[in-house]
């Protein structure tokens, strides 16, 4: 028993050690090249190109407190959702396309009880958004879109 707890130290020890190693590595090696960073979907496979980062970022008329007042008016708390007084957050991803327009709406964090449908709901009657641009010209961009349920 005494030589297997050895044994068992001395390669947790060895192993701490190699970690340890490993992450004293130089800060240049670590950083990702500007290469290797993912801007956008789509081009390798021959579909149209979706941006996830851009130059500028697509935007809600008015800005983000319009796009907030927009989903407080618009909001319909689900029934089944209030009757049990749950709250929570619906992220949903869309695109924003190259004339404004949304497209390929998906609930990525899910909430059931009927709030993934509204949130859905929400998006589908937003009006055209300002498309997202990069190097000048207008392109598609994806958008990540929490949406707050609160009880009042």
């Amino acid at each position: 028993m005494n030589l297997l707890l050895k044994v068992f130290t001395s390669f947790l020890l060895l192993a701490l050690g190699l970690n340890q190693s490993y992450a004293q590595t130089k800060e240049q090696n670590i950083k990702p090249k500007q290469e290797e960073i993912l801007i956008s979907e789509g081009a390798s496979t021959g579909e149209e190109e979706i941006f996830i980062f851009t130059e500028q970022m697509p935007s809600f008329p008015g800005g983000e407190t319009e796009l907030n007042l927009f989903i407080n008016k618009n909001l319909r708390y689900p029934k089944l959702g209030a009757e049990h007084c749950i709250e929570g957050k619906v992220i949903v991803r869309f695109v924003v396309c190259k004339d404004g327009t949304l497209k390929k709406a998906e609930v990525l964090k899910k909430m059931g009880w009927g709030f993934d449908e509204e949130a859905l709901r929400i998006v589908g009657i937003m009006p055209n958004w300002i498309p997202a641009k990069n190097n000048g010209q207008k392109v598609d961009c994806y958008i990540l879109l929490p949406i707050k349920f609160k009880l009042p």
